[in-house]
């Protein structure tokens, strides 16, 4: 045993057979984009934002999801019971990217709208998506406080309309 190694356009994906863990990451080049009166990055800037988001995508969606499994193969007899556990990971890169990350620096007052274009492996974010919004959606509505950086890397990883998967 071992692991089983995918690397898809848009992920990598490891699972480790011995433990029963999967460990997804993408590989994040990014582009540093400033909107008028929004400054000029530093490189404490660039790499802090970059550590913010690793941070706060690891803590809303790794180890929050069991992933079961069926069949025959001694791998998913070993783990029907309990299920394997997900991770996942971005990681900064400035080649061989899964996807193309723009940041712009705006005010703190400012909005811009984040976004996912699944086709051409484009994210786009600014510096205020780590502010917590409430986000309400579905009939009944239903309301629940979501972070930017968060929600649209659900989206990279797959939770998308384009792939018939929902918001």
């Amino acid at each position: 045993m071992g692991h089983i190694v995918s690397r898809l356009p848009w992920c990598d994906i490891d699972i480790n057979t011995t433990s029963g863990h999967v460990f997804l990451q993408q590989k994040w080049n990014y582009s540093w984009l400033t909107k008028p009166g929004g400054g000029t990055w530093t490189p404490t800037e660039k790499t802090a934002f970059h550590n913010r988001a690793d941070t706060y995508i690891w803590a809303a969606w790794s180890n929050r999801v069991t992933l079961g499994v069926s069949g025959a193969s001694d791998f998913t007899r070993r783990f029907a019971a309990k299920g394997v556990s997900l991770n996942l990971d971005i990681r900064r890169v400035t080649a061989n990217e899964h996807w193309n990350v723009n940041v712009k620096k705006i005010l703190s007052s400012d909005f811009e709208r984040s976004n996912v274009l699944w086709n051409s492996r484009v994210i786009n974010f600014d510096t205020n998506d780590f502010k917590t919004k409430p986000s309400c959606s579905g009939t009944p509505r239903v309301c629940q406080n979501q972070t930017t950086v968060v929600h649209e890397f659900g989206h990279a990883v797959g939770n998308t309309w384009r792939l018939n998967r929902g918001d």
